[in-house]
């Protein structure tokens, strides 16, 4: 074989050798990196949800809050409205739509189980005289309790829903508040946070096969 030719093949096999050094140096540094995205992306996710979980519950407070100022007690009139002292609720919806409005939170005041006043609608009607969902019912107007869940279904779309009790002066539970947002603006949310880490992720693999193949073709000292 002429000396050329073993320069040759000497010239490949470093080559080769090279590619396989870079290889075995970026496989953990890969590895760690999908690791760490999904565990980050899985953080976020439960972290994004507890947020919004804590928004709505805050927003609840507060509109219930503001029911609970009025004067007087929720009662029915002669003709089967709901007013709470000399002040008409039933079908008033300026107070959820102000907080929608503020917010992008959905608002609706539960008399009982039924809905009275509510910034949701059906095509252009409010969902007013609709009933609760039976798993809601019993834990807040029965039980007493707060409510939330991630997939509740009104009018065929899905939100992340909290409900609060709303409360006589007596302490006694006459209806429920409920704050929500579109599971789909939740959810699209977090897919746009989760693109950021994925990119980062993306970004530091890149950098590390660049530093890799430039370590692995400097020459060797004599």
């Amino acid at each position: 074989m002429k000396m050329e030719e073993v320069r040759e093949t000497k010239k490949k096999l470093k080559v080769g050798l090279a590619v396989r050094l870079t290889l075995m140096a970026l496989f953990p540094v890969v590895l760690l990196v999908i690791v760490l995205s999904a565990y980050a992306q899985s953080i976020l996710r439960t972290n994004m949800k507890n947020e919004v979980q804590n928004g709505l519950k805050s927003a609840a407070i507060a509109l219930c809050g503001a029911y609970s100022d009025i004067p007087g007690e929720f009662s029915e009139d002669a003709e089967g409205q709901i007013v709470k002292g000399d002040m008409l609720i039933s079908g008033d919806c300026d107070m959820v739509d102000y907080l929608k409005e503020y917010t992008g939170v959905e608002a609706t005041l539960f008399y009982g189980d039924t809905r009275i006043v509510t910034s949701l609608k059906n095509g252009s009607e409010r969902n007013i005289g609709t009933k609760a969902e039976e798993a809601v019912i019993a834990e807040v107007i029965q039980n007493g309790n707060d409510y939330f869940d991630d997939d509740i279904e009104i009018n065929g779309e899905k939100y992340y829903g909290y409900y609060t009790t709303l409360k006589a002066s007596d302490g006694s539970v006459v209806g429920m508040i409920f704050t929500g947002k579109p599971q789909a603006e939740v959810e699209n949310l977090i897919s746009s946070e989760s693109l950021k880490i994925v990119s980062i992720a993306v970004v530091i693999v890149i950098i590390a096969a660049v530093v890799a193949v430039i370590i692995a073709f400097l020459p060797l000292p004599l």
